[in-house]
Formats: C-alpha cells, structure tokens, sequence
C-alpha cells in the first residue's frame, strides 16, 4: 500500500479567528482558507475528491448552509421544507411572497422584473417542474431566523432557452442584500453540481454594470468568457476540478 503523505496548509489561524467573530467576516475568512486548500492540493497534482476545500466542506446535500457555518452554529440561512439535510422544492404557498421581491423594478433591475403574479408563478412552477428530469432547480431560501422567504435560485438549466446549459442564478430581497448570502448560494450550488451531479462546467449571467453579482462569481471561482449580445449580460463559466485537471498547464 502507498503510504499517504499529508502536508498541512499553513495559515494564520488567529486572524482567521479574529476576522470571523462577524457573519460576513466568517464567510469572507472561510472562503480564503478554503482557496488556500484548493491552490495547495493543485499545487501537489491532487484529483479525485478533495478532503478539504469549498466543494467538499459541507454537508450535501444541504444547499445554502456551509459545513463551517453549521459546525461553529452560526447559520443564519438554510433552504426549506424538507429539512436543511435536503434539497428544497417550491411550494403553492411561496409564489406571492417570492412574486413580492421580484415586482420590485428596483430591487430587480438587474435581473428581469415579473409583470403580473400568474406569469410569474406559470415560470416558477416550470422550473420546479424540471427537478425531477435534471435533478436539479433553484431552490426557495429563507431566514431561518425570522421563517422569512427571501429569494429563490440555484443550480438550474433555464427551460424557457435550455440552450445555455447549466447555469447558476438567484435574487435575493435588497434588505437581505450585502450578507454573504448569494455566495453561500452559489458555493452550494456548485458543490451540487461537482461533487454530487459530475457535471463538469457551469455557467452564469450578469449584466456588466451588476457589480455586486460579478464579484459574488469571481469570489466563487467563476472565469470571464465574452459578452453575450443576445442576453445583454456577461457570460462566466467555472469547470469541475476534474476538467479543470485536464487541461493543459501554461508550463506545457
């Protein structure tokens, strides 16, 4: 048998400490640590599923709740009904408390704004429909602490121009706004996709002057592909560790 070598990534763990006492602080120190992880297990030619890093740190499929954030019990978000050990699924009762934040032309305008409840809710129930074919859709999320439905997205392939494939989207209501929250989101997402689904790219939208979601995907680890004329957004794309392994070095 081969014997296992493990090489502890070194970091400072007191500023990690000290910069994680606040919610968004915890987010922002856990991410780098885990990026951390992620550069040193390339750096030493790792494959196959990684023991530490951002895709293997939680618990799936538990979407939206870090494995960090649940172990130091500070989750203030989780998605709902069945339990946060599961994947959620939209309900009748969700469409006009989700239809209230995306009517809302400001806090919507850089996604699309929904014109009448009954559109809206025919779109949502045509996503939710697609979970059982893909086994995968954007799920409701909620504030746990307040039982508060505050926005809807996810991993998703979008069935009115499934032409894009795999694609990561979400909004959130503005008062929930500059939390950490939509990375948490995105992160979940992507270790859905990756480590439970294999698939191997996933791509996301953003139109060029929404900064905020633009550096949501940088910090995630999505990459700029073009601008797509036909959406009016930028085109990000992220691929598996496993495709991302495969391609050449700059070295080659």
């Amino acid at each position: 048998m081969a014997e296992l070598k493990y090489t502890p990534v070194p970091h400072d763990h007191k500023a990690f400490l000290a910069k994680a006492r606040t919610r968004k602080g915890f987010t922002e120190a856990f991410d780098a640590l885990a990026l951390e992880y992620q550069v040193a297990w390339a750096a030493r030619g790792g494959t196959g599923s990684r023991r530490h890093g951002v895709r293997s740190c939680h618990l799936p499929p538990s979407p939206v709740l870090s494995f960090s954030a649940r172990k130091l019990k500070c989750p203030t978000l989780t998605c709902h009904r069945p339990p946060a050990s599961t994947c959620a699924s939209l309900r009748e009762d969700d469409l006009p408390l989700l239809y209230e934040v995306q009517s809302n032309r400001d806090a919507m305008r850089f996604t699309c704004v929904a014109s009448s409840l009954q559109e809206f809710s025919r779109r949502l129930r045509t996503f939710e429909d697609s979970r059982a074919g893909l086994g995968f859709a954007p799920w409701v999320v909620m504030d746990r602490s307040e039982s508060r439905v505050i926005g809807w997205g996810g991993l998703n392939v979008d069935p009115f121009d499934p032409g894009w494939g795999n694609e990561v989207s979400y909004w959130f209501h503005p008062a929930y706004w500059g939390r950490g929250l939509a990375t948490e989101l995105v992160l979940s997402s992507l270790s859905h996709a990756f480590d439970t689904l294999s698939l191997s790219r996933v791509s996301a939208f953003a139109m060029p002057d929404n900064i905020a979601s633009i550096r949501v995907l940088e910090k995630c680890g999505f990459a700029f592909l073009r601008y797509e004329p036909s959406l009016g957004r930028n085109h990000y794309e992220i691929l598996s560790p496993s495709e991302s392994a495969a391609l050449p070095s700059s070295k080659d």
